[in-house]
């Protein structure tokens, strides 16, 4: 399995709002979208807050409970803004089934920071084009950590 981006964070504070340096990003907005993977606790969670003093994140883990975690035990994944056909968001690290002129694949949505630009991946092929593309159905099946054995081999289904 590919290792998904580690990103070094800042906080850099302007007039007008609040922004997160990754490197190798840029400027991202603080309000855009983060989740986590949880190493040794297996599990996936949102974002509540990123602290780089501290070098941790609070993940959500239901109704007002956050739990800190270092940078060093999570894995995080930011949100491609995209939303699948069930209207829910896309993250770094989702398997997604791709359907395109009546074919469909399975592939892993990656963000490649040399290129600026979110990808499809299957195989040893990485797709710009359909990951924007109108035409192209995306559906979240899972994810990397959760869902591994979806794209062992990426099969067409």
């Amino acid at each position: 399995m590919e290792q998904l981006n580690r990103y070094k964070v800042e906080i850099i504070k302007n007039e007008d709002e609040l922004n997160i340096i990754l490197s190798g990003v840029g400027i991202i907005p603080s309000r855009l979208k983060f989740r986590a993977w949880h190493i040794s606790d297996k599990i996936m969670r949102d974002v509540y807050s990123i602290s780089p003093v501290c070098r941790h994140v609070a993940l959500e883990m239901g109704e007002l409970v956050v739990k800190d975690a270092g940078f060093d035990d999570v894995v995080l994944m930011q949100c491609s803004g995209r939303r699948d056909k069930h209207d829910r968001l896309i993250f770094e690290g989702d398997i997604v089934k791709v359907v395109k002129h009546g074919l469909s694949h399975v592939a892993t949505v990656v963000y490649l920071p040399h290129c600026y630009c979110w990808y499809l991946k299957w195989g040893n092929d990485y797709n710009y084009g359909d990951f924007v593309a109108d035409y192209v159905t995306l559906e979240i099946i899972g994810n990397v950590f959760e869902n591994s054995e979806l794209v062992e081999g990426e099969n067409e289904i």
